[in-house]
């Protein structure tokens, strides 16, 4: 009998298909608002080949936020040897893919450093790398 409660109560409550647009929930039992305490997930593929001296570089990531939703997207870049960055807002280009351009004339010689950041509605905020400025993607830039 215990174990038939319990199997109930799990499949009762296993799962909030209950949410509304405004964050609560309709008569499934719960009563308060969900609670978004997690940051977006990027997935982006690191640019590893050498990239030509003075041209933009593309630059695109998945982001997804699944309970507030995405609010904001940056691509973070400078070049190796500098310690100021530069950033420019990712815009939506399709189903959860954000992208953005590092400008030509930013493409110095040596290499590029780069990082991606998003923020979801709810403020919560990650970089990609995860130590974002402080570990950031890296690609060689060569003349020519």
């Amino acid at each position: 009998m215990l174990a038939l409660a319990l199997t109930l109560m799990l499949a009762c409550d296993g799962g909030n298909t209950g949410v509304g647009g405004d964050g609560t929930t309709d008569d499934s039992g719960d009563t308060g608002p969900v609670v978004d305490e997690a940051c977006p997930t990027i997935t982006h593929t690191p640019i590893e080949a050498a990239m030509p001296l003075g041209e933009p570089i593309d630059v695109s990531a998945v982001v997804v936020d699944d309970l507030s939703g995405v609010f904001v997207v940056k691509l973070y870049y400078k070049q190796e040897t500098t310690t100021t960055w530069d950033d420019v807002g990712m815009t939506l280009s399709g189903t959860d893919t954000y992208t953005a351009q590092m400008p030509g004339s930013a493409v110095g010689s040596g290499g590029m450093d780069y990082y991606i950041q998003a923020v979801d509605i709810d403020q919560n905020g990650c970089t990609l790398p995860l130590d974002g400025e402080s570990d950031p993607f890296h690609f060689r830039v060569t003349a020519g």
